[in-house]
């Protein structure tokens, strides 16, 4: 809205200076010889008087035509980017005694009205379902956040968190291939 009504000022103030210059515009004086003004510089002078005239009118229509540009080329590019394919992972969660600390923290932070404020309960909440291993949770979580570049951050994070949980438990794990068969009798 603010924007708007800078752009209406800036395009007041040039028409008043364009009107000012088109009220205060004066031809060029006729050349007389003899006393007699000439037919060819009386056209040259109507003509260079025309252009002069349009000169001030393009003077007039060349900034509200640069910001009408302008402001239609930035609205055409935050309608352009913010119509990417936005998908949401939502399974509804049914408020049991059987659900978890993180389903209800979810369930919670999807309520809230507030988009940043929603945003930042969702991050919580991936944070508290990690902690817990709860990564069904987290992924929906996370799929959730309206900011895109938290909902990436955040995605990553899971990504990092269960890679890093598979790495360990499978050192954890005793590789078979790699143990020893012990054969028993003779």
């Amino acid at each position: 809205m603010t924007t708007e009504l800078v752009t209406q000022i800036i395009i007041l103030a040039t028409a008043l200076v364009g009107l000012y210059k088109a009220a205060t515009f004066h031809r060029g004086k006729s050349v007389t010889t003899n006393g007699e003004p000439s037919k060819a510089k009386e056209n040259e002078s109507t003509f260079s008087a025309l252009f002069d005239l349009v000169g001030v009118l393009l003077f007039m229509l060349a900034f509200p035509a640069f910001i009408w540009a302008f402001s239609w080329i930035t609205s055409n590019m935050t309608s352009s980017s913010s119509s990417e394919q936005e998908y949401e992972i939502a399974i509804p969660f049914t408020v049991n005694s059987e659900s978890t600390t993180s389903e209800l923290m979810y369930v919670s932070a999807l309520r809230i009205p507030n988009i940043i404020s929603r945003g930042e309960s969702l991050t919580k909440v991936v944070t508290h379902s990690l902690a817990n291993k709860e990564y069904r949770v987290a992924i929906l979580a996370a799929s959730a956040i309206p900011n895109i570049f938290t909902r990436g951050k955040q995605l990553e994070r899971i990504v990092d968190e269960i890679n890093k949980t598979q790495i360990s438990s499978s050192k954890d794990a005793p590789n078979k291939a790699l143990q020893p068969t012990v054969k028993s009798g003779g």
